[in-house]
């Protein structure tokens, strides 16, 4: 089943390494990346500039992905060529018992410079 949608979205998927303090971590420099997702909605959720002890400006953006997107809440999207966390779990709708797609929240966090 379609969403329709005209956006193209990557997952960036990052390996646990131990860190420092032996501290697990994920390895963003050695994250894979999916094949393209197409077909994908995009849509503006919020934003937010924080000016109180630093310029941060904090975007979110819903997206609708099929529903065979391989998605976790660990990995990031890939939107444009910007990454974005993914907020909370993605949500995963059926209609009469079937997925229909993957809905998540992309978040951004840029500090002005």
């Amino acid at each position: 089943m379609s969403i329709r949608g005209m956006e193209t979205l990557l997952v960036k998927r990052a390996p646990l390494v131990t860190g420092y303090g032996g501290q697990k971590v994920r390895d963003w420099a050695n994250a894979a990346l999916s094949a393209p997702y197409t077909g994908c909605a995009v849509q503006a959720d919020t934003s937010q500039e924080f000016t109180d002890r630093r310029d941060v400006v904090v975007t979110r953006w819903r997206a609708n992905m099929p529903p065979t997107a391989d998605v976790q809440p660990t990995d990031r999207v890939v939107w444009k060529g910007t990454d974005y966390e993914i907020t909370g779990e993605p949500e995963r709708p059926t209609k009469r018992g079937v997925p229909h797609h993957v809905e998540l929240v992309m978040t951004r966090v840029e500090e002005l410079v």
